[in-house]
């Protein structure tokens, strides 16, 4: 019986002041400020130099201060461990940790959190609510029905900073639940003579470990000094809250953003740190509600049985599993939008992600006044966007995997293993944003996000593999001394041919599920490729039109069948999973090494000094692997909201040039959405298109086709012309991973 007792102690410091577009600001500059037309198109004018040669950028992002932010962890953890054997043929591991971590902490008291709890209500005026009726653009008297939709009271949600007005300097409740048993035994059966004459053991066990918790990346998490835009447009601007109709935003002649030089007076904090109707303007997120601060962990046990095949053979199965617990959710908006409210305002020709000033007159930290989106006039939190909690340990993952795996020793000089797995994942979000290039497989919120049930958000993990297979192999030549060949070679032949080996690594494994999502948020507000598409029922996922031949490239059929999917009506969330178990090709990669050892000259005749020369072939093959196509951390959407307005004469124009012997008038075009249009809300002359006017089947060979080859004298031809002008092209393509065909040469001296 041997005992392990150990401790370990941690403190971590994260300090940190944020000088990126402090000095100046971020400035950029387009076409779209000298063209004729405010286009991007450079026939018109445009010129990035002539913008920037004259001073007048096209978006300006300003940091107001400059702030230390210095984050603080403690953490510690104390373990016994008993390693017993119990019989020659029995071992036990038994083992207990105990893990405290304490949540961070920040020096000067630069960190807090939304309380919803202690949430404001704020009696709108009439003078407001008519603002409110202006920024959607209707009054009382022109449409009573959306009017009288407009809230007479309204929440505000109170920012409190921690170690302020008596609270805890901690963010989050300590998690002092921090238990961790560990077990483990190896067993070989002695009561069955074939178990015993095949060194037959059983092995498996069990364990609990917590996560490690630090932060979120190295940015100050909530950054009170970050960016904010400053607007810049053609007739004026504003600039530190003041409007200026005179000029634009210009590299110079800009008054500089002071207001006192304090964070307290930017944003108005009370003396017990809190932030009251200014709120609004503070980049945070929202304390994690029920189980706030409990730290994530994962459970881990296996079980194995190894017994000898026969003969220098070795044979292993085992299953294992792994479900994590209380793990970090991402950024769920405890603010979504009235989808119902949504759907009336595009009913009645209003788009809703359209912003108006705040008609209460909240300020950002430059002092400007806040713009709100249409959308969040109905929402549990007026005016906010956004309004996420993060923190939430509350996401929930199991794993199960078996596999096999052999082992072979020949005599003559080869070995090989080879070993298959088999498993699944599943989970209720993969990873925890706003962390980035966290996956390589890309990442996308939950509909979560915008209220729907976390249910609804469970799927295939985005990293899950469910097959992989590799072997390896290594075989010493049978050249040279006390080898089968020219065993007794003199020794100068055996310096040649004598002490080579190849080897070889064999991999196959599986692609990863597809993730299926629009560009845009569908008019719901909040954060681009959220929402799912909707699923065709009986339509394959995989595309039947896509070609080996043709496996990648504009001009070839996309792997992931787009008829299978549809947009989601406007203003509505899609019925498609997070994930979808449809897998890019298997993976397949080859490497191979030739090898040669022998003693080093004159100093290596005892055998211990030694000169290995070996060529590496990687990607031996050369052999292509193709995976779904993820630009930077974020796999292409299906494609934005499509142009709902009329067509133009050029439209049409580029649609007869490109089918000759047609002929259509606009009129007649136009009149197809005139015709469908729903009929005008009060106080509109123009009717909205339905709000499942896209929301239409797709035929077979979409992505390839061109969106003028679509008839758009008919109906259903000119909803995918649309369709199919707001598509993107790289929706369920592949890419081939850049893993070139190379050799190396090495050499490695061993004294």
């Amino acid at each position: 019986m041997a005992w392990k007792i150990g401790a370990d102690l941690n403190y971590a410091r994260l300090n940190v002041v944020p000088f990126f577009g402090a000095s100046g600001g971020r400035w950029e500059f387009r076409t779209v400020n000298t063209s004729s037309n405010r286009s991007t198109n450079l026939a018109n004018g445009g010129n990035n130099l002539a913008s920037l040669l004259i001073g007048v950028p096209n978006a300006v992002q300003v940091r107001p201060l400059l702030l230390n932010y210095d984050y603080r962890w403690k953490a510690a953890a104390f373990f016994v461990q008993n390693d017993w054997k119990v019989k020659p043929n029995l071992t036990l591991n038994l083992g207990l940790r105990y893990a405290l971590q304490m949540p961070r902490t920040e020096k000067n008291d630069l960190q807090g959190v939304f309380r919803p709890d202690l949430a404001q209500t704020v009696t709108l005026t009439a003078a407001q609510r008519t603002a409110i009726g202006t920024g959607l653009g209707i009054t009382a008297a022109t449409n009573p029905t959306l009017f009288a939709a407009i809230p007479t009271t309204v929440q505000v949600p109170i920012f409190a900073f921690a170690g302020r007005g008596g609270r805890s300097r901690y963010l989050v409740p300590v998690d002092y639940t921090g238990i961790e048993p560990r077990f483990g035994f190896a067993w070989s059966p002695k009561f069955w003579k074939w178990a015993e004459t095949r060194s037959m053991v059983i092995r498996g066990g069990y364990g609990i470990s917590h996560a490690p918790i630090t932060g979120n990346n190295r940015l100050p998490n909530p950054d009170f000094g970050g960016f904010q835009a400053v607007s810049t447009l053609a007739n004026g601007s504003t600039v530190g809250g003041t409007a200026n109709s005179a000029q634009p935003v210009r590299l110079t002649g800009n008054v500089p953003f002071v207001n006192g030089g304090s964070l307290d007076q930017s944003l108005g904090i009370s003396a017990d740190g809190l932030i009251t109707l200014n709120s609004l303007g503070v980049p945070g997120f929202a304390s994690s509600g029920e189980g706030s601060g409990k730290i994530p962990y994962s459970q881990n046990w296996n079980l194995s049985l190894s017994f000898q095949l026969m003969r220098n053979t070795v044979l292993e199965v085992a299953y294992v599993g792994n479900k994590g617990t209380h793990l970090y959710m991402p950024l769920v908006n405890i603010n979504p939008r009235d989808i119902d409210f949504v759907e009336t305002l595009e009913a009645s020709n209003i788009n809703a992600e359209t912003t108006f000033a705040d008609p209460l007159g909240r300020r950002n930290a430059l002092g400007a006044v806040i713009a709100i989106q249409r959308n969040s006039v109905t929402s549990p939190y007026f005016g906010f966007n956004s309004l996420n909690r993060f923190f939430d340990p509350s996401a929930n993952s199991i794993q199960h995997a078996a596999y096999i795996q052999i082992q072979r020793r020949i005599s003559s000089g080869l070995s090989f293993t080879a070993n298959y797995t088999f498993g699944k994942s599943i989970d209720d979000a993969s990873d925890a944003s706003p962390d980035v290039r966290v996956l390589t497989t890309g990442s996308t919120l939950g509909q979560v996000y915008y209220g729907a049930p976390r249910s609804g958000d469970r799927s295939i993990s985005t990293f899950d593999i469910k097959h992989n297979f590799s072997t390896t192999f290594l075989y010493d030549l049978p050249f040279g001394r006390k080898r089968w060949l020219f065993k007794d070679a003199p020794k100068v032949v055996d310096a040649i041919i004598g002490g080579w080996s190849l080897s070889g690594v064999f991999r196959l494994q599986g692609g990863q599920p597809f993730l299926p999502f629009i560009t845009d948020t569908n008019r719901l507000g909040g954060v681009n490729r959220s929402i799912r598409l909707d699923i065709v029922p009986g339509v394959p996922l995989k595309n039947p039109l896509w070609d080996r031949d043709c496996p990648i490239g504009g001009n070839c059929e996309p792997y992931i069948n787009p008829a299978a999917f549809m947009r989601p009506v406007k203003g509505q969330l899609g019925s498609a999973p997070r994930t979808l178990d449809v897998r890019a090709p298997m993976q397949e990669y080859f490497d191979f090494s030739l090898q040669k050892t022998f003693a080093m000259p004159f100093i290596g005749g005892e055998g211990k000094r030694r000169i290995n020369f070996r060529i590496d072939l990687l990607n031996a093959f050369n052999h292509p692997n193709f995976r779904f196509v993820n630009t930077g951390n974020t796999p292409p959407g299906f494609g934005g909201l499509p142009n709902e307005a009329l067509l133009t004469q050029a439209d049409l124009n580029a649609w007869l040039a490109a089918n000759p012997g047609r002929t259509a008038t606009l009129a007649q075009v136009n009149d197809l959405i005139n015709a469908n249009r729903l009929p005008p809300a009060p106080g509109q002359t123009t009717g909205a298109i339905p709000l499942d006017f896209f929301h239409v089947q797709l035929p077979e060979g979409f992505a390839t086709r061109n969106p003028n080859a679509f008839d758009i004298t008919t109906l259903n031809g000119l909803k995918l012309y649309r369709l199919r002008q707001a598509y993107d092209t790289n929706f369920g393509s592949l890419f081939a991973v850049n893993n070139p065909r190379y050799i190396q040469f090495g050499i490695r001296l061993f004294f």
